[in-house]
């Protein structure tokens, strides 16, 4: 997974400019992207991915599973229009909605 590409990434959501932070979930070691402000205070902003255990086994390396439903879709929209990501179309169920699984470019 390019990680470098990943931290490298700039963008705005809601006219917040932001960055990722790189963490990994406690449960399953699976990639955790966070945003964060991109300014001097680098304050918690939204979480990209969820982790979905059941699901870990049936990706690939190179991808995410993300939250693009209720308060995170312009989250989504951006981080995806950044060029780092390809949707890939695959869904994973996740209670009453669906994840969307990203491939890391």
């Amino acid at each position: 997974m390019n990680l470098d590409k990943i931290k490298a990434a700039r963008f705005t959501v809601y006219d917040t400019p932001v960055k990722f932070s790189i963490e990994h979930y406690q449960s399953g070691g699976r990639v955790s992207l966070q945003l964060i402000t991109d300014d001097d205070m680098r304050e918690p902003y939204a979480t990209l991915t969820v982790n979905i255990e059941e699901a870990n086994f049936t990706l690939a390396d190179d991808e995410i599973i993300v939250k693009a439903w209720s308060e995170n879709e312009k989250v989504a929209e951006a981080a995806l229009a950044t060029g780092v990501f390809k949707d890939t179309g695959r869904r994973i169920p996740a209670g009453y909605v669906k994840a969307q699984v990203w491939k890391v470019l």
